[in-house]
């Protein structure tokens, strides 16, 4: 709740002016003035004497401290859906007004929940479902390959290309294992991971992320899964970074709540990796940390 006080300049004064001259107000005959006011060519013009008048400092307006009125009414919110502000006002002396504000929380707008003050930056991330957001996660998983149950060899040597059973077409992969991958500080429990190629003919930007244990497993759940990247580093590794992985860096790296939004795939239903015991371990620590 903020509080903010106005205070208006006070109307200045009215000047006092102080009357300067050694004689009084009045009429000086010629033969009267001092010699050194005398004009013997014109007598006439020392005939009126105007007095000299110089401002003093102003006096400023003395008004009684009036002191503190009550509240007003508090305003409309500010928005007619969603998060806004409004405002309530009083007097607090003389040209001094005080405003108050809080905030205020209409109808959710289009039908989407509303971010409370009290979520966190990664539970707002997990809410974001705009329509554009949902159609392309869609045609995403419509399109990528399903990630295969063990490390394809091949794909260190360089690209390969590998039949996808499902889609019934081949799709291109390369390595995702190197140092510039930083699994482990991503995927820690991750050995190798593999990436798709941009296949042609797509209707999205999305690459297939899969990660592999020591064995050369798939890894399906936990710490060290692969998901789908939203924007293929192929395509733009800056891009990639601020949609893909500043997400996960916003929730801190909790995994768990990373992988309700983007969901590692295991299409081809391998064995679950690691075990129920060890994820039910790695689970605990995310949700703890």
């Amino acid at each position: 709740m903020n509080v903010t006080i106005e205070v208006v300049d006070e109307p200045k004064s009215e000047m006092n002016f102080k009357h300067l001259g050694g004689r009084p107000w009045g009429v000086t005959r010629p033969d009267q003035a001092p010699p050194e006011e005398r004009n013997v060519l014109n007598p006439l013009l020392t005939w009126f004497r105007w007095p000299i008048w110089a401002p003093t400092s102003p006096k400023r307006l003395e008004t009684p401290y009036s002191g503190q009125s009550e509240w007003g009414a508090w305003s409309a919110c500010s928005v007619t859906c969603g998060a806004g502000r409004q405002q309530r006002i009083r007097s607090c002396g003389q040209s001094c007004t005080a405003t108050e504000s809080r905030a205020c929380e209409q109808r959710s707008c289009s039908g989407e929940k509303s971010f409370h003050y009290n979520m966190d930056s990664c539970e707002r991330w997990m809410n974001c479902r705009s329509a554009f957001l949902l159609s392309y996660m869609a045609k995403s998983e419509a399109e990528l390959p399903a990630c295969p149950c063990h490390y394809p060899a091949e794909v260190a040597y360089g690209t390969a290309e590998m039949h996808d059973i499902l889609k019934r077409r081949f799709f291109r992969w390369k390595d995702a294992s190197g140092p510039k991958e930083h699994l482990d500080v991503y995927k820690p429990t991750a050995r190798y991971c593999i990436r798709s190629l941009l296949p042609l003919g797509s209707s999205t930007l999305s690459a297939q992320y899969c990660c592999y244990d020591g064995h050369m497993r798939l890894l399906t759940r936990g710490k060290g899964t692969g998901s789908p990247n939203l924007i293929s580093t192929e395509f733009s590794a800056e891009l990639h970074h601020k949609v893909d992985v500043v997400p996960w860096l916003i929730c801190k790296g909790d995994w768990s709540r990373y992988h309700q939004v983007r969901k590692p795939n295991n299409a081809l239903h391998c064995v679950h990796n690691p075990s129920e015991e060890v994820y039910r371990k790695q689970l605990l620590e995310a949700q703890e940390y």
